[in-house]
C-alpha cells in the first residue's frame, strides 16, 4: 500500500492507493465504491484514466455511512 503523509488536509487530492491505505482496505475496494456499484458511493473525479479524491469528501462519505449504520 501507497505511505500516506503525516499530515493531511481536507483539500488533498488522493489516488486510489492513498484513498484505500488510508481507509485500510484493497484498492479494488476504493475503485468498487467510486464506480458506484457498491454503497457508499466514493465521490471521485476522472483525469483522463485516472480516478483521483478529494480527502474532505470521502471522509464526509464515510461520516455520514457510518452515522447511518449506526442509527
Amino acid at each position: 500500500m501507497a505511505a500516506m503523509p503525516a499530515e493531511l488536509k481536507d483539500d488533498d487530492i488522493l489516488t486510489v492507493e492513498e484513498v484505500a491505505a488510508w481507509l485500510r482496505v484493497s484498492p479494488a475496494w476504493v475503485r468498487a465504491h467510486a464506480n458506484k456499484s457498491r454503497a457508499p458511493f466514493l465521490p471521485g473525479m476522472k483525469l483522463g484514466k485516472y480516478v483521483r479524491f478529494r480527502r474532505g469528501a470521502v471522509k464526509e462519505v464515510i461520516e455520514k455511512w457510518h452515522k447511518m449504520r449506526a442509527a
